[in-house]
């Protein structure tokens, strides 16, 4: 009979809880290599290429955004909903992003009515800075385009009538609140709550922490 003494014991013990813990721990490493990657949320939202006229009537392409930091909105000039908020959130923002490469892009949800001169209008009442803000519209196919591979749609509203000039109305147009961050090379870097100033100033303080 094999007889083993207490130290003996507790030696055998310990050899058997380190074996056992190294078994289990060297799986580890191989195991994380077989998870997939976190997939990115934004890789899915895409600026196709399009052509659309500004508030001076000349023609831009996606190129607008090459090379410059650009905040992008969906917007109309005759919204009484959430555009007047959002445009109060980038007017403000137009006066905090002076001293940084930053731009605005506003795309019209509502080409029907918002002309080049309509939109010059517009951006005149509200105080927008057209030499940093740029007002877009164009096809209501090109619009739909863009919106769609930004993830985004437009869909009219009968529950809300919206008077224009002249006594004629219109439907409301549901569309994104939200306030996108368009990165030098054209792709969506941030995505943000266009009805929040935080959401806008979120923007603003990425943007500043890109281009120190």
């Amino acid at each position: 009979m094999m007889v083993f003494t207490i130290p003996l014991l507790a030696l055998l013990l310990l050899g058997v809880m380190v074996v056992s813990w190294f078994g289990m721990n060297r799986r580890a490493p191989s195991d994380e290599a077989r998870l997939p990657a976190e997939p990115d949320p934004l890789a899915s939202l895409v600026l196709p290429d399009f052509t659309l006229v500004d508030q001076e009537g000349r023609p831009h392409t996606r190129d607008l955004f090459k090379g410059q930091w650009t905040v992008l909105a969906f917007t109309f000039a005759h919204c009484t909903t959430v555009c007047p908020i959002m445009h109060s959130h980038l007017i403000r923002l137009q006066s905090e992003m002076k001293g940084t490469p930053l731009k605005i892009v506003t795309i019209s949800v509502d080409p029907a009515h918002d002309t080049p001169d309509s939109m010059r209008a517009y951006a005149e009442r509200i105080g927008a800075d057209t030499e940093r803000w740029t007002f877009l519209t164009g096809d209501a196919a090109t619009i739909g385009r863009i919106l769609a591979g930004l993830r985004f749609s437009a869909d009219p509203d009968p529950s809300v009538s919206i008077s224009l000039p002249g006594g004629a109305t219109m439907n409301n147009i549901l569309h994104p609140s939200k306030v996108l961050l368009i990165g030098p090379d054209g792709t969506v870097r941030a995505l943000e709550n266009g009805l929040e100033w935080s959401g806008a100033s979120a923007l603003l303080r990425r943007v500043r922490g890109q281009t120190r």
